[in-house]
């Protein structure tokens, strides 16, 4: 039997806004990952790549703090509002929280280890993310167990996720398992690439496993809200716009206002590499000529000034 009513709408949950805003940022944070490690891949030491590289991590460990936080907000609003939660949010919740929790972990790879003065402060709240996660997983498990298609928000509708004679919520409990047991493999692997004896090795794996998870919970997301958006609640709609989407955009245009401060940032530092660059051969050729100057004197003592030079027959004399 298909389930009809998935119950009330969310807009803070499922909002339009709210999913945009904060899968802009992951995409936004795994693609300057990918980037910083093509570079550091790369082994070129010139001025240029090494800017680059420590501009887009400054950028990386902002972006990585913000969805620490993001991460534990929604963690507290699954744990807070359990008792109210339908199973549609629960689930739109979790894929939220596991694609930010996947870019994070790739700018984490890649970033904390060229800052490891900062790497301890953000230990902490990194830590509080991976409980309240773990506790919201357990709570949405739980409340799997409550499905039944014939009660309004115990169900949701699975036609673009699973297959048509899929058990639920069987496979839905496994892909919970799977999906949680693999953000912490991925988080423990961008912790272990802070070595910098296999840095890179780590740094590729997590960036691969954490791309590919990233689009299955996209998919996830686009794909539930899509195949329940006709079964809500006449009453209400998840297009409704309030403080929850609009406080989430502000969020992205912050994101995206350091990648504008950062690419301002690496052309004024390569306009002043290059007026150093002039000024540094333009010292270097006076001093050359300065050298060719004192060439006709090379081993003779060099007269002062107000001297004069004897010549030949006045020695004689």
């Amino acid at each position: 039997m298909a389930c009809v009513d998935v119950g009330d709408a969310n807009p803070d949950i499922g909002g339009i806004g709210i999913l945009s805003a904060f899968g802009f940022q992951a995409l936004l944070s795994l693609l300057l990952s990918v980037g910083s490690y093509v570079i550091a891949a790369r082994k070129d030491e010139s001025w240029a790549s090494t800017t680059k590289t420590e501009i887009i991590n400054d950028i990386l460990l902002t972006i990585s703090d913000a969805q620490t936080m993001i991460g534990i907000a929604l963690s507290l609003t699954g744990i807070s509002q359990a008792k109210f939660l339908t199973l549609y949010q629960y689930h739109l919740l979790y894929d939220t929280i596991n694609f930010t929790g996947v870019s994070n972990a790739a700018a984490i790879s890649v970033a904390f280890g060229k800052k490891s003065v900062y790497t301890y402060t953000r230990l902490g709240p990194i830590v509080v993310f991976a409980i309240l996660y773990l506790t919201f997983t357990i709570r949405f498990g739980i409340a799997l167990k409550s499905w039944d298609d014939n009660v309004p928000g115990h169900c949701y509708d699975t036609a673009l996720i699973a297959l048509p004679n899929a058990s639920h919520p069987y496979v839905d409990n496994i892909y919970v398992a799977i999906t949680c047991f693999y953000l912490f493999c991925v988080f423990v692997n961008a912790f272990s690439a802070m070595d910098s004896h296999i840095s890179i090795q780590y740094q590729l794996t997590t960036l691969e496993v954490g791309a590919l998870q990233f689009v299955l919970h996209v998919y996830f997301v686009v794909a539930i809200r899509l195949s329940n958006e006709s079964r809500l609640e006449a009453r209400n709609s998840d297009d409704e716009w309030g403080f929850g989407q609009i406080f989430a955009m502000v969020m992205l245009a912050g994101t995206v206002l350091e990648c504008v401060k950062g690419i301002l940032r690496y052309r004024q530092e390569k306009l002043e590499h290059a007026a150093q660059s002039i000024l540094q051969v333009h010292t270097g050729s006076h001093v050359s000529i300065a050298m060719d100057d004192q060439e006709p004197y090379r081993g003779q003592e060099v007269p002062s000034r107000g001297s004069s030079v004897k010549t030949g027959t006045e020695e004689q004399r």
